[in-house]
């Protein structure tokens, strides 16, 4: 799987795990079949059959459905802000990191923070 697709279908999976335990918030105990028969119902069918082919990811899912909604939701906050951070190094791109997450800890080109020489040149 290609980089994009990669950082996309996880971000895409973990988005709709998040939402499907908010809408399921009643049921403590959901269960990766509901959580397909969700995917199902609101046709994503590729993701769908990912996770139903992949024994590793089928067994992050369920590790995921275990967890609360506000954990969470914690953990994709933390995403967000080390991702803003990571985009925040690239050249032509800390406008973009900042805009979306001004919380996040960012590096202009041409700092003198301790980690700017891992700014990536692309």
């Amino acid at each position: 799987m290609d980089p994009l697709t990669a950082s996309t279908t996880l971000a895409t999976i973990v988005g709709l795990i998040c939402n499907f335990k908010q809408e399921h918030s009643a049921n403590a105990g959901a269960t990766r079949q509901q959580f397909i028969e969700y995917l199902e119902y609101h046709r994503h069918e590729d993701l769908k059959n990912l996770i139903c082919r992949t024994h590793q990811l089928s067994d992050e899912v369920d590790s995921l459905l275990r967890e609360e909604h506000a954990v969470i939701i914690s953990k994709l906050n933390a995403i967000n802000e080390l991702l803003a951070t990571l985009i925040s190094r690239v050249d032509g791109l800390s406008g973009f990191a900042h805009a979306f997450m001004p919380s996040a800890e960012c590096f202009p080109a041409g700092s003198q923070h301790p980690s700017a020489a891992c700014r990536l040149n692309v």
